[in-house]
């Protein structure tokens, strides 16, 4: 769910609360069961939104560790591109 979705369906909600008679008239049972409904749907958008968060957390700790392996791979094979080549040009150099 977006961020506009949620505050629109945040919306809904404060507005159905708004048209909650006040005390001491009690709440009849449909304004009642859709106010639980909102609430119901808003707690579970929210939870769906942590979880994604989380989710999103771990793929990039886990994208962050990729890189620093590639990180290390990469001037691992740098260093030994550079001993390679001495040793090649040493070689080069003594068959002259």
């Amino acid at each position: 769910m977006s961020d506009r979705e949620y505050r629109h369906k945040l919306s809904e909600i404060m507005g159905e609360i708004r048209s909650v008679p006040v005390p001491p008239t009690p709440l009849n049972s449909e304004t009642s069961e859709k106010l639980a409904s909102l609430a119901d749907q808003a707690r579970d958008r929210a939870e769906k939104m942590n979880a994604a968060a989380g989710n999103i957390q771990e793929s990039l700790d886990y994208v962050r560790l990729a890189v620093k392996y590639l990180l290390f791979d990469l001037e691992a094979t740098r260093r030994e591109n550079i001993a390679l080549r001495k040793i090649l040009q040493e070689q080069i150099e003594n068959d002259e």
